[in-house]
């Protein structure tokens, strides 16, 4: 076997380049669709709901049921669209879409909250969107515990000590508004608000609660938490979003890139002059990954750079480390799309093969929008092998946790392998013979 020379690699490198400068479709694909593509899915995919349509069916004719109704509204996730007359235009509004959710509060719900005695609304909730409808419920058991608290509580105490004996029932007590919470469909479990506990990711370094802490004065709630979100604080979906998508988006890109270099050489003819030459076919393998590898290094300074203008998207990590991981990530990707052109050696039928073998294993099981722990068995065993599962990982970790390799080595390490087999696939599937 002749050894392999660099001249001869950067000449195979500079004779790639000179094609792909007069590939229009293939320069388009390189450097207008990776942006356009980061732009229309990085605002398309989002978890957030706001302003969810909500009727308001409010019978109580003293100023508890508006006050209830203004926390809705204040809390900016929901709009108001119609005050309803009758409960029976509930379930119209709801099979119709014109509402998701419609919040009725009873006659009695001033006069119960003065009373002392506890009180109960219902919100019914348009199953048919479960993901809204989970949200909307989330936001209005936090909703209704925010106004509970609010509401004074006469003659409740908390003491400092357990006692063994029964505690005697507080006299006079209000007890907190219940939300009884129902769906167009099936019931959704009945959330209540009695405490105003939050739930978040609490740091594990959290300063733990001294002992002894004094009496909780009369009308508190006896439970509070103290949230902590770390690396997202405002749980912005387009936060976790726009780095992944960095991810998915290459693995396209680079696939099918490369998927259309041995295929263009067979459907020009080309192949004879490539056999004709003393080139090792390891050195057409490096030499037409060489002008890829930039570009795509190229897309992912873009990409990370209108993640953080555009999009505003923290980045706390280091840019070398992310330009090392996603250097490993290419290679395998763009050997990968090598591997694909050389065994089918048609540039239509390479295009649609890599955009199956990269689009949907990417979007599906990269965890992108997907948790993987929640599949089933089977689909988490082979997300193990979707490469673009560990790039994800990686730049959500240095963009918003700024983690270093002490934290990404395992990623970096599946993808050197992901490297690995993809050149070699390509190189292996790379022949210099005319057949026919």
């Amino acid at each position: 076997m002749p050894g392999i020379s660099l001249g001869r690699m950067l000449a195979m490198a500079r004779k790639e380049a000179i094609q792909l400068r007069r590939d229009r479709r293939s320069l388009a694909l390189a450097f207008v669709v990776p942006v356009l593509l980061l732009l229309f899915f990085g605002y398309a995919i989002t978890w957030d709901v706001r302003e969810i349509r909500l009727a308001v069916l409010n019978e109580d004719v003293g100023r508890r049921g508006a006050e209830l109704v203004d926390a809705f509204v204040a809390s900016r996730y929901f709009r108001v669209t119609e005050h309803l007359a009758r409960y029976g235009d509930a379930d119209r509004r709801l099979v119709g879409g014109d509402v998701a959710a419609v919040l009725v509060i009873p006659p009695t719900f001033s006069r119960d909250l003065a009373a002392g005695r506890g009180a109960a609304v219902q919100l019914l909730l348009d199953g048919s969107d479960a993901n809204t409808a989970t949200i909307a419920l989330g936001y209005a058991d936090a909703i209704v515990a925010r106004y509970s608290s609010r509401v004074v509580l006469q003659g409740r105490s908390v003491a400092p000590a357990v006692s063994s004996a029964a505690p005697s029932p507080p006299a006079a007590a209000a007890v907190p508004v219940v939300p009884a919470v129902s769906s167009a469909a099936p019931p959704l479990p009945v959330a209540t608000a009695a405490a105003p506990v939050a739930t978040a990711s609490v740091p594990a370094a959290a300063p733990p609660i001294a002992a002894g802490a004094p009496p909780v004065a009369a009308g508190a709630p006896p439970v509070t938490a103290e949230t902590r979100v770390w690396y997202n604080p405002t749980l912005e979906s387009r936060n976790m979003v726009v780095p992944g998508l960095i991810a998915v988006i290459m693995s396209i890109i680079a696939a099918t890139l490369t998927s259309l270099t041995i295929a263009r050489e067979w459907e020009r003819g080309t192949m004879e002059q490539l056999a004709s030459t003393p080139v090792h076919r390891l050195e057409v393998v490096f030499g037409k990954l060489l002008p890829y590898v930039a570009i795509g290094l190229f897309d992912v300074a873009v990409a990370v750079l209108a993640a953080v203008l555009v999009f505003d998207v923290p980045f706390r990590g280091s840019l070398l480390l992310l330009g090392a991981m996603s250097l490993l990530f290419l290679l395998g990707a763009l050997g990968l799309g090598m591997f694909i052109s050389a065994a089918l050696k048609s540039q239509v039928l390479a295009t649609q093969v890599s955009m199956v073998a990269t689009y949907f294993p990417a979007l599906i099981l990269s965890g992108l929008i997907f948790d993987i722990a929640s599949m089933p068995w089977a689909l988490r065993l082979v997300s193990h092998v979707v490469p673009a599962r560990y790039f994800v990982t990686v730049t959500r970790g240095v963009f918003l946790k700024g983690v270093g390799v002490e934290a990404l080595w395992a990623q970096g390490l599946s993808m050197l392998v992901f490297a690995a087999v993809g050149i070699g696939l390509a190189t292996a599937s790379f022949e210099k013979r005319i057949t026919r």
